[in-house]
């Protein structure tokens, strides 16, 4: 156990300290190698008043939200407080404004992996139109591992198809609900522009 704590140390103080992003594999992989004694190594980012710069605080946040998802995908983080807690976190780095996007991109991935549908309800569709088009894309993603029938998750899908996204074209296919299909024909009949998509 403890060879295991001091891997997971190890690994996420090396990406903290150089500021490199940590990737996706082992985001995900150090999810087997937590225990709950770790927390604090993960809050102890996200609870920081202050960052040397913009790079530090994004890479940094973005680091600890990715693990987050790993860790949340496997079952860890899953006490009620906790779950409040990411929730809270989550949706706030879904919607920072700076303009990298990698920080959102993890937040949206995270926020699948806590499987709560209505995080969709809590936020807009300003990530559509962020200048990095994998923040769109990621958001339509989780709105469609959500919930694609949920009326907000269609309009998105509608409003992504219309940018060329293959993820809103994903979505559509998986709307089965009475209401969100009547949405979805009622657009294609009416918006010209969409019908030829």
């Amino acid at each position: 156990d403890g060879i295991r704590r001091k891997v997971f140390t190890d690994i996420l103080d090396y990406h903290q300290t150089t500021l490199q992003w940590i990737p996706g594999p082992i985001a995900e992989n150090l999810s087997y190698y937590y225990d709950d004694s770790l927390y604090p190594q993960l809050t102890q980012y996200t609870e920081r008043k202050s960052f040397n710069h913009e790079t530090q605080r994004f890479v940094q946040l973005g680091n600890v939200t990715y693990i987050a998802a790993g860790l949340l995908k496997n079952g860890h983080l899953q006490s009620p407080k906790q779950k409040a807690y990411w929730r809270a976190k989550l949706l706030a780095y879904a919607q920072d404004e700076n303009d990298n996007g990698v920080l959102q991109r993890h937040a949206f991935d995270a926020l699948e992996s806590l499987g709560d549908p209505s995080v969709i309800d809590e936020l807009s569709d300003k990530a559509l139109s962020h200048g990095d088009e994998l923040v769109g894309r990621g958001f339509v993603t989780m709105c469609t591992e959500l919930d694609p029938n949920h009326p907000k998750s269609v309009s998105y899908f509608v409003k992504g198809m219309g940018h060329g996204s293959i993820e809103a074209r994903h979505g559509i296919y998986k709307v089965t609900g009475k209401d969100a299909l009547k949405t979805f024909l009622k657009t294609f009949q009416t918006d010209v522009g969409f019908a030829t998509q």
